[in-house]
């Protein structure tokens, strides 16, 4: 084994223990020495050719989870948020914030980029646009792990030619575009989502596959956190699927086999249950995520953002903006109870692995019938995770009274 063989051997270890699939490595390395793969538990991880390995550690520099975040800390304000216009609220996940806000960049000349549903909603990818008509299809939570490879380019470009980008994504891709973006941050407003882990897109893709073939009918529109009667609760609500055929499906979100496997964990990347970008670690200027629980300002039921401020940056967009209803609950312990503050834990019961194989095989039936199984055994750890997060809360509070 030569010195590149030894030297590509090393990186791939190190790039591999935290891998979330963003695939900055891919774009950044000069010899294109780098894919990325996927393990049995459909966790990706780099590999690199050491053929064209010139041991430059470009990916070693760059990479978001071996680069350790040295900013200083910067004390979060946390509030309940809404868009002013009824009609955001209705076509969103939660309380409309993103599109909101979106919105007014978009009037400030800024380039908004966010994830979108492609190939018949058979995968999700990021794209970059300055148009009003490509927001409307970013709209809505998308449970599936975005691509990003095909915008970084695209962001590098705008960047060097003075523009302003508004970024919205998971902690992880936020990360990544800010490794990427490092010298034009000035320029650049990274809009960070709360988040309980991601999915690798082929159990998106293949999902979509085995309800079209149910069906015998293409989809036409396809929404993860559809509200029904116009109300955001239960989150993440329900699964609208309407067909070419004029057929319409309506279900609870999980009790869908899709959601059923996210709501698991047995599939979320190995990466999620040891975040680098949650609570102090978060990258995002804003971060926004659902609010499920009641307030006055939310009479209808439409639907509540979290609204969090983490940057000098993100407390001018909240001194600035004036698309949003903002009620500040930063002395709340209500805010202990978002997922930001939690990893997902993995179930010891269920067997990743044998999850991965039905669904790779596409067999989503006998996935849920798996799944189903343990039906008590879930209601056990359900009941574990509530005491864990109630403990946590508690440890919170009491920590926070005693500063």
């Amino acid at each position: 084994m030569n010195f590149y063989q030894k030297s590509a051997k090393k990186i791939t270890k190190r790039l591999y223990r935290n891998c979330t699939g963003c695939g900055l490595c891919v774009a950044i390395c000069p010899n294109s020495a780098i894919s990325l793969s996927v393990n049995k538990n459909l966790s990706p991880f780099p590999i690199i050719d050491a053929k064209k390995c010139v041991n430059c550690n470009q990916c070693l520099s760059r990479c978001p989870t071996v680069r350790k975040n040295k900013e200083d800390f910067f004390p979060k304000r946390y509030y309940i948020a809404k868009s002013k216009a009824k009609t955001d609220i209705e076509n969103s996940s939660s309380g409309g914030v993103f599109y909101a806000l979106a919105k007014e960049f978009l009037k400030d000349g800024y380039y908004i980029a966010g994830a979108i549903y492609t190939n018949g909603f058979k995968e999700v990818q990021h794209i970059v646009t300055n148009s009003i008509d490509d927001l409307e299809k970013m709209r809505g939570s998308k449970y599936a792990k975005s691509d990003l490879h095909q915008l970084y380019n695209k962001l590098i470009l705008l960047v060097k030619n003075g523009e302003k980008i508004f970024f919205s994504g998971l902690g992880c891709e936020c990360a990544a575009v800010k490794s990427l973006l490092r010298n034009y941050l000035d320029n650049v407003i990274l809009c960070q989502l709360v988040c309980k882990g991601n999915m690798l897109p082929i159990v998106l893709t293949n999902y979509i596959s085995f309800i079209e073939s149910t069906v015998s009918s293409s989809i036409v529109s396809y929404t993860m956190r559809y509200k029904k009667e116009g109300k955001g609760y239960p989150v993440p609500a329900y699964e609208r699927i309407v067909f070419s055929n004029g057929r319409e499906t309506l279900s609870k979100y999980y009790q869908t086999t899709y959601g059923k496997i996210f709501a698991s964990n047995a599939l979320l990347m190995k990466a999620c249950f040891k975040c680098n970008f949650r609570g102090n670690n978060a990258v995002g200027d804003i971060i926004i995520g659902d609010y499920s629980h009641y307030s006055n300002i939310d009479v209808d039921g439409a639907g509540l953002s979290l609204f969090t401020i983490n940057s000098q940056k993100g407390l001018r967009i909240f001194e600035t903006t004036n698309s949003l209803f903002l009620t500040d609950i930063s002395a709340s312990s209500d805010i202990y109870q978002s997922r930001f503050f939690f990893n997902p834990i993995r179930i010891w019961f269920l067997s990743s692995a044998k999850i991965a194989n039905l669904v790779v095989s596409n067999r989503f039936l006998e996935a849920d019938k798996y799944i189903s199984s343990f039906s008590i055994a879930f209601k056990i750890y359900r009941k574990i995770e509530q005491l864990y997060r109630k403990s946590r809360i508690v440890f919170k509070k009491t920590k926070q009274e005693n500063i």
